[in-house]
């Protein structure tokens, strides 16, 4: 709205009590407002490129390709680690990170479970039981935590692939806590249906850089 008033002022300038405007005034007029055209034009363009997405091409309303906006790294590319990437290259993938004992957990695992149990062999499950797998779950963690602040299980990270401008990408998202099994069968069924749908970009390229 300030770049359009700002516009508006310098298009329709002052002209004082004679009403009348020098050739040189004017302009001096028409290079301002084209100057201002082109400030408001470039304002534009850098705002359709900024976003939580992290990458370029179209994503998915809710999916991420880096880190989201409300990320410590917003922006910021993800470092997919191998042992999610690779059953990526055949289907989606939910990744659930949990403890033995922690209520939210069950209940949350119980949630995934009937839900996989519907969606039969359509998606991978990576289960990371944090009390015996230590390392892997505090690298799922630090990625795939939504905020980037790992401190909760359980967490739960759903991956798909989507057409980017150069082939395919990974398109995911993440949560905390325990979460609906409506939530969980919704997302996992959007992530099939994209996945369905990115074809013609390929394969997922493996050999790009990874985490552990």
């Amino acid at each position: 709205m300030a770049a359009e008033k700002l516009y508006l002022i310098m298009a329709n300038p002052p002209l004082g009590a004679d009403k009348t405007i020098s050739p040189k005034r004017c302009k001096k007029f028409a290079d301002l407002r084209s100057a201002v055209i082109l400030v408001v034009c470039l304002l534009a363009f850098a705002a359709c490129g900024a976003g939580g997405d992290g990458g370029a091409g179209p994503v998915p309303e809710g999916w991420w390709i880096g880190y989201p906006d409300h990320h410590q790294k917003a922006g910021s590319p993800v470092d997919h680690p191998s042992w999610a990437l690779e059953p990526l290259e055949e289907k989606p993938v939910i990744i659930f990170i949990h403890r033995i004992g922690c209520p939210s957990c069950i209940r949350q695992e119980a949630g995934i479970h009937k839900a996989l149990g519907d969606l039969g062999d359509e998606v991978a499950y990576v289960d990371v039981l944090a009390d015996n797998q230590h390392q892997k779950a505090w690298d799922g963690l630090v990625i795939y935590d939504p905020t980037g602040n790992p401190r909760l299980v359980p967490l739960t990270a759903i991956l798909t692939l989507v057409p980017g401008p150069e082939g395919t990408q990974v398109a995911w998202q993440s949560a905390t806590g325990y979460l609906a099994e409506g939530w969980v069968r919704s997302r996992l069924d959007e992530a099939i249906r994209l996945y369905s749908g990115k074809s013609e970009a390929g394969n997922i390229d493996i050999s790009q850089p990874r985490g552990v």
